[in-house]
């Protein structure tokens, strides 16, 4: 009986599994990304099918996507984004947003935005690019342990979500933050935000599938933006994306069959390499599938406590049969105890790695 307990307790704890990744591991000093701020891009993402039992709903526990830091300390020497020395010296913070769409599929190569299923946006640190030493002869660059000179540091981030939330498997993923010209509200004012970049893989996912491989979903207010003519200013899909498309990674947990109709901050492996932190949630909005019931958490301290209380009779009276007795005795007894390259440019300003 005990055996059985933990086995189930263990059952629950592991029922994570990754469900869509093409985050390259270990995380490169360095990734491919395009720079939302420079581009005037408001959102970009990714159309993908989460690998389920043939394609059923699922539950996420967390997405992770890489980003690129351009921005070095001295760029802006003024700018702190906290009252402690330390953390300003490191980085800075800022609000990214993840937002997951449904589409309509009506057209297969041209799917379009059907409904906003799930967003959460969280507080996440950015770290500072390290300086240029004087080994690279672009100062916008820095010289890192592999000999190379990069323009970015790479970093993971993961939003870690709550609650029972159910999304079909194929979905549109994508990311948002405000900058100086970009975002739903852009500042106006200069900051290292104006650095900061999505990063892009170049290789097919482990696990799910990137279902139009050559597309990205786009949208900015700059035509030279997009690749694919068409409207500006609109969530869009747009072609001529290969090899990159964006970093992503899924986790979700079982939740049943499938249903009609219709969220860590982690630098790179280096020198610099520092504590990954979970993003703070700032807003959250789910318009997506849910059902009324016990979030995983939830059930594992469940499990925890059956588990606690199992052990306690186990060696207190033991065994299970043993307390079963005397349960049986209590009329007769009534006394009981309780018992974590440099500066090339490609095609609408893309960053290369190095």
């Amino acid at each position: 009986m005990l055996s059985i307990l933990i086995f189930a307790l263990f059952g629950i704890v592991s029922s994570q599994t990754v469900v869509y990744n093409n985050i390259p591991s270990p995380l490169p000093i360095n990734v491919v990304s395009v720079g939302y701020d420079p581009t005037d891009i408001t959102q970009f993402g990714n159309y993908v099918l989460l690998n389920s039992t043939n394609n059923a709903t699922v539950c996420p526990v967390s997405f992770s996507t890489v980003l690129s830091a351009h921005t070095a300390k001295s760029d802006f020497p003024t700018y702190n984004a906290t009252n402690n020395a330390t953390i300003n010296a490191m980085g800075w913070y800022w609000n990214i947003s993840l937002l997951i769409y449904s589409l309509n599929t009506e057209n297969a190569s041209y799917p379009s935005i059907n409904q906003l299923l799930y967003s959460q946006t969280a507080l996440f640190f950015i770290p500072w690019r390290p300086e240029n030493n004087g080994s690279c002869s672009n100062p916008s660059s820095w010289y890192a342990p592999d000999g190379l000179c990069h323009s970015g540091i790479s970093f993971i981030i993961t939003w870690n979500v709550t609650g029972n939330v159910r999304l079909p498997a194929n979905v549109l993923i994508g990311t948002s933050w405000n900058a100086q010209n970009s975002g739903f509200q852009p500042i106006g004012t200069v900051g290292p935000w104006v650095s900061l970049n999505q990063g892009l893989a170049s290789t097919d996912p482990s696990v799910g599938t990137n279902i139009l491989p050559d597309s990205e979903f786009v949208n900015s207010t700059t035509p030279s933006s997009y690749n694919t003519p068409g409207p500006i200013g609109i969530y869009r899909i747009d072609y001529e994306w290969s090899p990159y498309t964006m970093d992503l990674e899924v986790s979700a947990r079982a939740c049943g069959e499938s249903t009609t109709g219709s969220s860590t901050t982690q630098e790179s492996s280096t020198s610099t390499t520092q504590a990954g932190t979970t993003g703070q949630v700032v807003e959250h909005h789910d318009t997506g599938v849910t059902v009324v019931g016990l979030t995983v958490p939830l059930v594992c301290i469940g499990a925890i406590v059956v588990l606690i209380l199992a052990i306690y009779i186990y060696y207190s009276r033991g065994t299970i049969t043993n307390y079963t007795k005397i349960l049986k005795k209590k009329r007769k007894h009534k006394k009981t105890k309780t018992p974590d390259f440099s500066n090339e440019t490609i095609a609408i300003n893309w960053a290369p790695a190095r």
